[in-house]
């Protein structure tokens, strides 16, 4: 029993949710939609990407994911409205939610449950039970499926829906002619047939009834009818059944007057069996879940007359495996399908040969089932037709190998449930109605590990596992280069794997190591090259240049020089050949072969000034896009002017923080790719102005390796240039990451390197926020006269300037270094005048900024009340202006007054709203902070378990981002509790590792714990 077992879901017209009889309303039609498509994949896994793309298509904000959390987060809500434990039928799991119910609550599962056994009543004889069953099913539809449903999502599904709804209508007169009721039947076919008109089925009904109602002439003009609106819109004749009917009306066939049957038993087949597939690879290795899926798809009963025509399509890149998994599946299946298993190669990626046109296939076919050549009609229409009834009277197993196009295919299908068509291409055959689509991908490591093996087939292989792996990862798991190399190594009996996986580390000599006889890889992704149009090739070429992993369409609009929706529109048709891969939503990649070849080619046929345009072309958006972002989540900051020659025509929007951390941590791998390879690549300038913007989103999210490694290549560029501007930047930024991760020694040598650096270059504003950086350095080390002198040396440089922004800053700061050295009115006087300039420059941000420090200058004073008061503006103030990260410190410095207060648990519900905060921006140096002060607070509260908990949650994060102050106060904090319960060996070596940090970084807490040590301090914390 499910938690929602009291709820019903009715898909089968507007989206309908009831708790018994209480209406549960859903709204908004993305609310409305995400529950749809939950419930047409219920008890099934629906990825997040893949709701996203439901609800918005192919342009989603740049927040989708989050957005779907959102939305999921309603709907559990709204679910719960009548029953609260609805809520927990929509489960997270991995990447997507799945929707929990039984199959009897949703009315599209009872339809078609209802529709099936139905129709085995009417197979059965009882038309009677049959009629009522059929009746009480189609009483379940209310109007379209899926009304008012996102189209993205309705469409396909409501086709499937309606054509349900329309053969159980089909079945329902069919019962009715049994029971004789055939006026009934004639006035419910006359409209049917209106909106169906070439559907044959209705109109034999309706002939049926008609001249089973003594109007024989009737049912023939019904018959002209048809074989007129046939030829119009089709160009065909009725088809057989049809011409038959209409044959026995002519001659008043005795036969007619008898009531329908169960279904007529298959007839059996033609004597010769034909077995045409290749063999069956020995050492088949992996596939076990497409070989699943595969054979799910079929169906359970081949002599039910209305079982689905079922045709299966592979496909994927080359060398992917598609042929041997299609021959495979056919092998296993031969005793299902005894009557012929066929296999054609229609040739659309054969070198030297023209795909193989509809007409010579179906020639070929039908020879091949023992069609005698004079049977065999001239037009593809009418062999086509002749095609599908010798299958009809056939269990068959066809497999169409190497398909170019549905076209090409599509007049070679069955057209009865008899037979299975297993398709293979290198494209996505989009335009085959009804068919089971299966896209394969390489094979898992393990698998390829094993496939080499086998192929190998001696003892190197167990001898050199790591090597092995090396090389199935050379190979990119592609099934056709592992057997390639597994071949040359096994005919090479002096090689070892070790050997094998060097020559395959050499880029420019892999693909003729993955060659052998009349197979290469090489050879084989090149004919899915000459796929592409001449425009194609160039630009895929230009893509293959992409420094990163993987890309979206703004990007490759970047590179190529187009537009967006030209980028779109290639890299779509480079997915449907599989010459792309797609892993999320707009994320596009190369296969490591396929990027390789590209990427010789693009060598090979593009002029170097070519390419190297396409890069600086990308480099150029990279760098304006992630300054945007910046500016979005900081505005106000200074920063170089940027060396773009043309802005980007196609930019992602970036509305808000949100659009701009999304962005930016999409884009982050990329971005620290790019910007190694704009140094290694004559574009320093990129380099070190990519890495300048980025430092404050790396700051934020606490990327603290990021921030280093891209700030030292930036270093280098910029030296290397003789940029002296560019080199103080970078050193000031490194500053900046060394005193976040608690290394204060190295940002105050990094400040001071970059101090002359900022005269030679003449950059005033530069050596003045250095300044005011190194007062900041200077705090925690506890030098609060030369933090005073910095700041005062700063100011003086922004009054030179006429700064006034800058001068806020500065006097705000130099409130706190008043107030660290022990003077609160001197500190007050600086932070009021710092408040007054802001508020003259209507500036909120920093309005907000010096009321928090007004509000800790008060706190230290026992002033309480005003502190809250002046923390409650600066909150205030820093939620007008969007500033997540300033709200968050807000909220948690009123935590810890409520502390102070006594009022734990006000104290308690306002760090954890900080700490959520905080993890929803990303902030992890912020979070690490609260969970100290939330253990602080549980302390006070006397729940040391959950203080505990707290301090070792703040340990774990403070070393995973090396944010060495934080990690020093959580080992504190720890053994605070240690100490509080009665251990105090474990709390003196968790002091004895907060001591050692704390000397490290020369901070004041030092002092204080090495007097915890001693036995000489209160116990309070740090």
């Amino acid at each position: 029993m499910t938690a929602a077992m009291g709820l019903t879901f009715r898909l089968l017209g507007p989206l309908e949710v009831r708790d018994g009889d209480t209406p549960v309303r859903i709204t908004g039609t993305r609310g409305q939609t995400a529950l749809a498509a939950l419930l047409l994949e219920a008890n099934r896994l629906l990825p997040v990407e893949r709701l996203a793309w439901l609800l918005w298509g192919e342009e989603p904000p740049v927040n989708a994911v989050s957005a779907v959390h959102s939305l999921i987060y309603r709907l559990r809500g709204q679910l719960a409205e009548t029953t609260q434990a609805n809520r927990d039928l929509i489960e997270r799991s991995g990447p997507g939610y799945l929707l929990r119910i039984d199959p009897d609550q949703l009315d599209t599962v009872v339809f078609e449950r209802s529709t099936v056994a139905a129709r085995a009543t009417l197979r059965a004889g009882d038309a009677r039970a049959a009629h009522a069953g059929l009746t009480e099913a189609l009483a379940l539809w209310r109007g379209p499926a899926l009304a008012d449903i996102i189209d993205r999502l309705a469409h396909q599904h409501r086709m499937r829906l309606d054509e349900l709804r329309t053969d159980a209508v089909e079945e329902l007169i069919e019962a009715k002619l049994a029971l004789g009721l055939h006026t009934e039947a004639i006035s419910e076919l006359r409209p049917l047939l209106a909106d169906h008109p070439t559907r044959e089925r209705l109109r034999a009904q309706l002939m049926l009834a008609q001249y089973r109602s003594g109007q024989p002439a009737a049912a023939l003009e019904s018959y002209e009818q048809a074989r007129r609106r046939l030829a119009d819109e089709l160009g065909a004749d009725p088809g057989p059944e049809l011409q038959q009917l209409h044959q026995q009306i002519l001659r008043n066939d005795p036969a007619l007057a008898l009531a329908a049957g169960p279904a007529p038993a298959r007839r059996e087949a033609a004597a010769e069996v034909r077995r045409d597939l290749p063999r069956d690879l020995g050492d088949f290795t992996g596939r076990e879940t497409e070989l699943q899926h595969l054979l799910e798809a079929l169906p359970t009963d081949l002599d039910d007359v209305n079982t689905t025509v079922v045709i299966e399509a592979i496909d994927g890149m080359a060398g992917i495996g598609k042929t041997a998994l299609a021959v495979h599946v056919a092998h296993r299946l031969a005793d299902r399908y005894p009557d012929a298993q066929l296999f054609i190669d229609l040739h659309a990626h054969t070198i030297g040969q023209q795909a193989l046109e509809p007409d010579a296939a179906l020639d070929a076919l039908l020879r091949a089932l023992g069609v005698d050549a004079d049977r065999i009609p001239k037009s593809t229409a009418d062999r086509a037709a002749l095609w599908r009834a010798e299958l009809a009277r056939r269990r068959a197993v066809i497999v169409l190998d190497n398909a170019a196009s549905a076209a090409q295919v599509l007049p070679l299908l069955p057209g009865s449930g008899t037979s299975l068509t297993l398709i293979t291409s290198r494209r996505r055959l989009v335009g085959i109605d009804d068919s089971y689509a299966l896209s394969i991908d390489v094979l898992p490591a393990s698998d390829a590990a094993s496939l080499f093996a086998q192929v190998v087939n001696d003892a190197r292989s167990a001898a050199e596992p790591e090597a092995v792996q090396d090389v199935v990862r050379l190979c990119g798991y592609l099934p056709l280069a592992v057997r390639i190399a597994a071949a040359r190594l096994r005919h090479r009996p002096t090689w070892t794997v070790g050997y094998l996986a060097g020559r395959l580390h050499d880029e420019q000599r892999r693909f003729a190591e993955l060659h052998t006889g009349d197979r290469g890889v090489g050879a084989a992704l090149a004919l899915s090259y000459q796929q592409l149009t001449e425009r194609q090739r160039h630009q895929f070429q230009l893509l293959a240049l992409l420094p990163g992993a993987d890309i979206d369409t703004t990007a490759a609009a970047a590179i190529i020089g187009a537009g967006r929706a030209e980028a779109e529109e290639l890299l779509e048709e480079l997915l449907d050949m599989h010459l792309l891969q797609q892993r999320a939503l707009d994320r596009y990649r190369f296969h490591d072969l396929v990027r390789a070849y590209t990427r010789q080619a693009a060598h090979d046929n593009e002029p170097t000034d070519e390419r190297r345009a396409a890069v600086d072309r990308l480099l150029d958006y990279y760098l304006h896009t992630a300054a945007v972002a910046a500016d979005t989540i900081q505005p106000g900051q200074h920063h170089t002017p940027l060396a773009i020659g043309t802005p980007p025509s196609a930019v992602p929007p970036i509305g808000d923080y949100a659009d701009a951390v999304g962005w930016l941590e999409t884009e982050r791998a990329n971005l620290v790719t790019a910007i190694g390879y704009a140094a290694e690549h004559g574009s320093p300038v990129h380099a070190w102005q990519l890495a300048d913007v980025l430092w404050r989103f790396l700051y934020i999210r606490g990327h603290v390796n990021d921030w280093m490694n891209t700030h030292q290549i930036g270093l280098a560029a910029a030296r290397a240039l003789g940029d002296p501007h560019g080199e103080a930047r970078m050193l000031s930024n490194l500053a900046v990451a060394h005193w976040h991760a608690g290394r204060y020694e190295e940002a105050l040598e990094h400040n001071e390197a970059a101090l002359p650096l900022y005269r030679k270059a003449g950059n005033l504003v530069g050596e003045a926020r250095t300044r005011n950086n190194l007062g900041i350095v200077f705090e925690p080390l506890g030098r609060h006269n030369e933090m005073r002198e910095s700041y005062e040396a700063s100011l003086a440089i922004y009054q030179q300037l006429r700064d006034r922004r800058g001068q806020a800053l500065t006097l705000g700061n130099l409130g706190i270094a008043w107030w660290k050295l022990g003077s609160n009115d001197r500190a007050r006087e600086y932070y009021l005048r710092g408040l007054e300039m802001w508020q003259e420059l209507g500036d909120r941000r920093g309005q907000a900024a010096v009321r928090s420090g007004l509000g800790s200058l008060a706190q230290d004073e026992g002033r309480y009340d005003e502190a809250l008061a002046q923390h409650s503006q600066s909150l205030a103030l820093m939620r007008e202006v969007g500033d997540r990260r300033g709200e968050a410190s807000s909220i948690n410095f009123i935590a810890v007054i409520r502390r102070h207060l006594g009022e734990l648990a006000e104290a308690l519900a306002s760090h954890q709203q900080a700490l959520d905060l905080y993890r929803e921006i990303g902030d992890q140096g912020g979070e690490t902070e609260v969970l100290n002060d939330l253990g602080r607070t549980h302390r006070v509260a006397g729940d040391l378990a959950e203080a505990s908990s707290r301090h070792r949650a703040a340990l774990e994060l403070a070393r995973r981002a090396h944010f060495r102050h934080e990690e020093g106060r959580a080992l504190d904090g720890i053994a605070h509790v240690e100490q509080d319960t009665g251990r105090p060996a474990a709390a003196r070596e968790h002091w004895e590792q907060a001591l050692t940090i704390f000397t490290e970084l020369n901070t004041s807490e030092a002092e204080v714990v090495r007097e915890l040590l001693a036995g000489r301090a209160h116990v309070s914390g740090c």
